[in-house]
Formats: structure tokens, C-alpha cells, sequence
């Protein structure tokens, strides 16, 4: 069983997708879900897209 990871309202993150047409930064607890549909990033997640 996995443990919940807790995210305080100060923890920011930053990411992108994997051709980097999606960058990100969020502090708290991410609140959307992205799909970059790009040729190199479906290829990268062997699907339509890469979830971001």
C-alpha cells in the first residue's frame, strides 16, 4: 500500500512535457492534467500522448 504524499500550500513543482512545448510550475497541489499530443512525446509514452 503506498503512503499519501502530503503537499503544503508552499511545495511548488515545475515539469514539462517530454519535447518541452508544456512547461509548468505549480506551488500546492497540482490542479489540472495536461496531454501534449506531439509525435515525439506519444512516442515517448507508447500512447496518443504524454500526460503532463
Amino acid at each position: 500500500m503506498s503512503t499519501p504524499i502530503s503537499l503544503s500550500p508552499t511545495t511548488t513543482h515545475t515539469g514539462t512535457c517530454l519535447c518541452r512545448a508544456i512547461q509548468f510550475t505549480v506551488t500546492g497541489a497540482p490542479t489540472a492534467v495536461y496531454c501534449c499530443y506531439c509525435r515525439d512525446c506519444s512516442l515517448g509514452a507508447g500512447g496518443p500522448c504524454q500526460i503532463v
